[in-house]
């Protein structure tokens, strides 16, 4: 074999190697990302828990027909085994007394008030960051209310107080996430209300999560 022949063959199996070990490098490193990846989708599950407990505290707006509450205060502690959620809750949602003048007198307005304290149950989910979960249940309820009429012999317009007790239906529906995948807090948006014959609402909380997840 000639020396030219010689440096072609060398020059060939030098180049022939090169890309060899350079499409092998990248096989190589898929394969270990693949890895890492298949690693880490396993440990994600593994840390997504199948039973997870926490509680929700927040305050927000209340609504109901007639009427706009400044703030609702609400307490909410939570379970999920599976797809399975439960909750038992108490919310408190008050408005302003209104203070008006008729014929040179001063008038408190009274103000609404609406309370339930109850257990649900519903559909959960979660990953290890988002939380998801829709739920009803039965509560008790008690709401005060504005009444007007008029009083003979007063000049001026009378409100008065009228509470009214009894079972409501409450519903709530729920979404956060965790700080962190690690984190035992988080922030989210609880939507809740209560169906019920003498006034129903409905309470926007912004939450903060702390719980076991």
């Amino acid at each position: 074999m000639s020396k030219m022949k010689l440096k072609i063959f060398i020059c060939h199996q030098f180049i022939f190697f090169f890309f060899l070990t350079f499409f092998g490098s990248i096989s190589f490193a898929h394969e270990q990302d693949s890895l890492k990846m298949k690693l880490t989708d396993t440990l994600s599950k593994s840390k997504t828990r199948t039973s997870c407990f926490w509680v929700a505290l927040g305050f927000g707006p209340s609504v109901t027909i007639k009427d706009e509450m400044p703030y609702a205060l609400c307490a909410i502690l939570n379970g999920e085994y599976l797809h399975h959620f439960f909750s038992a809750r108490i919310i408190y949602a008050a408005g302003n007394p209104r203070i008006d003048y008729y014929a040179g007198n001063q008038v408190i307005l009274p103000y609404e008030e609406n309370f339930d304290t109850g257990v649900l149950y519903g559909y959960g989910a979660h990953n290890s960051l988002w939380f998801f979960n829709a739920a009803i249940g039965l509560a008790y309820t008690s709401v005060t209310k504005k009444k007007f009429y008029v009083k003979p012999g007063i000049p001026y317009d009378v409100f008065r107080v009228e509470a009214s007790y009894g079972i409501g239906l409450p519903w709530q529906i729920q979404i956060f996430s965790k700080f962190t995948k690690y984190s035992a807090f988080g922030m989210g948006l609880s939507i809740c209300g209560n169906v019920n014959k003498f006034q129903s609402f409905l309470n926007i909380i912004y939450a903060l999560e702390v719980g076991l997840y």
